[in-house]
Order: C-alpha cells, then sequence, then structure tokens
C-alpha cells in the first residue's frame, strides 16, 4: 500500500526497475491505453463528490456500511475542514485482513532464468489476500490466498487458458500458511511452528522477518511515519503537494517522488471515517520489502486514481491507481522477472482496533 497500503503492497508480485526516462517513454507509448480510463475516473470523481460527512460508496464489498458512530464521534470537523488527526493513542492490538488486485494491460512480461530469457504480452489479473493480526509481542500473518493469477471464464463457462503471469510457480504451496513473529528487543523473530516446518513456509518466514515494522507500516499495524501538519486542516477541493520523501506519507518509507493529491470528498471505508483523495503523480522506491519476502526497486507514473486516508490515526486503508510501470523482482527460485506496461492496481485494508 506501501506509494502501502502503498506501492509495495500493490505491486507485491512484482517490482518495478529502470529509469525515470525509460517511465516516462512508456507513459507515452501507454497513454491511449489508459486515457479513456483516466478520463473515467475523473468524470467518477465529479460526480461522486459528497457534501461534507456523506458516506461515499468506496466501490467495495463495504459499500453500504456506514460510518461507525463511535469512530465518527473522533472526526475533528469544524467549519467544512477536517484535521487528519494524530494526537490519538495508536491502537495496541489490530486485525487487518488486506486484499490486492492488480491488473495488466497490454503489458510485456520478461524473464531471465538458468533455462534462458523469455518474453511474453502480459494482461491479466493477479490477486492476493493477507490476514495480520497485530500487538505488541507478537504479529501473525495468515496467507489466506496467495498471490495468484485470475483465470477468467469462457463463454461456455469453463476455466480459460491462464495469462503469463510474473507470480512464481508455487507461491500457491503458501495458501493458508501461517507464520509468527515475537517481539525481540527492538526487532522480531520468527516464532516455531508447524507450518514454519514446511521449509518454503519457513523461507518465507525469514525473508520477512527483518523487514516487519515496514511491512507493519505499509499494511496498517503501526502508524506511518509522516502524516499531515499536526495543526493543519483541509476543506473539500484542498491540495496537498508531496515533494521527495514526503511521499513516504503514502509511501512505504523508500520512497521519493512527488504526488499531488486534492481531497475530493470524506466519507467511510468498512465503517471507518476517511478522506478520500485524487491522486497522481510520480514516485521511485528503492530496496522496498514486500510481504512476498522480496526487496523491491521501482518507477512508476500515477495517471489517475484515489487513496482513502483515515481521519483518526496515520493509516492508508484503501489506494486504487492507474499506473505505468516498468517493473522486475527476483524470486526465491532464483528467477528474474520484468514487467512493463499500463497496470490497474488496488489494494484494500479491512482495519480493526481489537484493543485499546
Amino acid at each position: 500500500m506501501n506509494p502501502g497500503i502503498r506501492l509495495s503492497l500493490l505491486c507485491g508480485a512484482v517490482v518495478l526497475v529502470s529509469s525515470c526516462d525509460r517511465v516516462k517513454r512508456l507513459v507515452g507509448d501507454a497513454k491511449d491505453k489508459v486515457a479513456e480510463v483516466g478520463n473515467k475516473a475523473v468524470k467518477d470523481g465529479d460526480k461522486n463528490a459528497k457534501k461534507p460527512g456523506e458516506v461515499v460508496a468506496p466501490n467495495s464489498a463495504s459499500d453500504d456500511k456506514p460510518v461507525d458512530p463511535a469512530l465518527q464521534a473522533k472526526v475533528d470537523s469544524a467549519g467544512g475542514t477536517y484535521r487528519f488527526r494524530k494526537d490519538l493513542p495508536f491502537p495496541p492490538a489490530i486485525s487487518i485482513r488486506m486484499t490486492t488486485r492488480i491488473e495488466f494491460q497490454n503489458g510485456r512480461l520478461f524473464q531471465q532464468s538458468a533455462l534462458g530469457k523469455q518474453a511474453v504480452p502480459l494482461n491479466g489479473k493477479i490477486e492476493s489476500v493477507s490476514r495480520l493480526e497485530v500487538s505488541p509481542e507478537r504479529v501473525t500473518l495468515t496467507e489466506e490466498k496467495a498471490p495468484h493469477v485470475v483465470v477468467e471464464r469462457n463463454k461456455d463457462g469453463t476455466p480459460g487458458d491462464p495469462p503469463p503471469s510474473p507470480v512464481e510457480a508455487g507461491s500457491q504451496e503458501l495458501d493458508g500458511k501461517v507464520v509468527s513473529f515475537d517481539k525481540v528487543g527492538e526487532g522480531w523473530k520468527m516464532a516455531r511452528s508447524n507450518d514454519t516446518q514446511d521449509f518454503k513456509c519457513a523461507m518465507w518466514g525469514q525473508s520477512i522477518e527483518r523487514h516487519l515494522d515496514n511491512l507493519l507500516r505499509d499494511a496498517g499495524g503501526l502508524p506511518s511515519k509522516m502524516w499531515f501538519a499536526p495543526r493543519g486542516r483541509l476543506a473539500l477541493g484542498g491540495v496537498v503537494n508531496l515533494r521527495g520523501d514526503e511521499v513516504n506519507m503514502i509511501g512505504d518509507g523508500h520512497a521519493t517522488g512527488k504526488l499531488k493529491l486534492v481531497l475530493e470528498s470524506v466519507g467511510a471505508l468498512n465503517g471507518h471515517p476517511c478522506g478520500i483523495f485524487q491522486i497522481s503523480g510520480e514516485v521511485s522506491v528503492k530496496n522496498a520489502p514486500s510481504f512476498d519476502g522480496t526487496l523491491q526497486d521501482s518507477e512508476s507514473s500515477i495517471t489517475s486514481g484515489r487513496v482513502w486516508l483515515s481521519l483518526l490515526y496515520p493509516v492508508v486503508l484503501k489506494q486504487d491507481l492507474q499506473m505505468v510501470l516498468s517493473t522486475a523482482v527476483g524470486q526465491m527460485s532464483g528467477a528474474m522477472v520484468r514487467t512493463e506496461g499500463a497496470v490497474h492496481a488496488t489494494t484494500e485494508l479491512e482495519w480493526t482496533a481489537t484493543g485499546h
């Protein structure tokens, strides 16, 4: 969600690489492909803009879920302006369900391994679902659904052929696996369990262990280090320009670039009060960890999209972005996968404080 809830989460199955110049060329190549989607997003933004306090349908399963009255009571609004709070004590125990979807649109996939090089067209969707239970002394991560290719059905209802994918073969072996981490000093240590006796699961947990704090900030398990000014207030239509490492308010601590946020409306996502911003700009990410156990370098151009930011805590609750990417990731098998092209990426958190 790491911009996740951050770009590193959105691109959990893939990683961006190459220079800004290359991304700019890709933007030009993909401009016609994404223009229609981007224009539609702007039009929808105008159409869906709400009055202060009115619940916004976030285009998810939680569309009809109004704001929780207990949370609404904590919203700081006055005279048509809103303060994005960070003064409230961050909940010590949190339950998070994180759903990520990435759709490649007229892209290219390049794979290099001991068997040689391969280049193929890339279209299709990747989904993953993870659950986090966070407390001060233990974090438990459940891979409900490891990154997998969504296989579209044929007209007769039978499954179609899966498209080429940057998801590593065998990644679904982690489906349902659970790994826990115990707080040890200033860091985390993977706990032994039945699942971690499995070699692949143990390798996965160990690759996450040293980066867990960064990943928790991406996923809302810890507060973002960067947020709005403590006394700053925004009205609908208010603009926030982020430069340099300021983009880590939306990014993951490893990002730089420039982003423009425009407060479009205020509403609720899964009952949690939030501000919904239109977003555009360019972001570069270096050595950002991901929940799939890889480190990611990236360049992205966000042509249109929205982010849902909590009004109560420094947490990004959802991103829905239309982007142009050039990507690369080294997988557990040692193979190197690169992708490039237009991407529609979303990450949404079901974020619930379970302790006070």
